[in-house]
């Protein structure tokens, strides 16, 4: 699973990583990172109704970070729960795919966004800082021979069209 490790909890500290049902999810799924310990934040001052929605009755803590538990207990940051989005009823987690594609050489940086689809409810968008091309050209998809290769004399046009003054 894409992300990186946020390593153990506190040695004492309680942790539960659930599901949006509440349950606590196997290790290796994503779910959110719930804390309860008598240290940890007690509540906003004089903001009852902001308390509630930040900590649950039984005392837990909600994080709004979604981790993924692994064999080892280390913990594996995937995003926040803020900024995950449905897609053709999967649950997107921007921060996976910006890991992806931040792990290609040729990119400095890389954000993903939520923009509404109508097929699918919502989308992501990817914005993503290249490393220093002499050009780049974004395309839905490249134009092809009768065989299915991509036509390289079409392109060519393309490209000196591009660079004419």
């Amino acid at each position: 699973m894409p992300g990186s490790s946020s390593g153990r909890p506190v040695p004492g500290l309680t942790v539960r990583v659930t599901g949006e049902d509440g349950q606590e999810v196997p290790r290796g799924k994503p779910g959110e990172l719930l804390i309860s310990d008598p240290t940890v934040f007690l509540g906003y001052l004089n903001r009852p109704e902001a308390t509630a929605e930040t900590i649950d009755p039984d005392g837990w803590l909600h994080t709004g970070d979604i981790v993924a538990g692994q064999p080892d207990g280390t913990l594996v940051m995937v995003g926040r729960k803020k900024e995950m989005f449905k897609s053709g009823g999967y649950n997107v987690y921007p921060s996976e795919i910006e890991g992806v594609i931040g792990d290609h050489g040729d990119v400095v940086h890389a954000a993903v966004v939520e923009a509404p689809d109508p097929l699918w409810e919502s989308v992501g968008v990817a914005f993503v800082v290249p490393e220093n091309p002499k050009r780049l050209v974004v395309m839905r998809e490249l134009p092809q021979l009768a065989n299915g290769k991509a036509d390289r004399v079409q392109l060519r046009s393309q490209a000196g069209a591009l660079v004419a003054p």
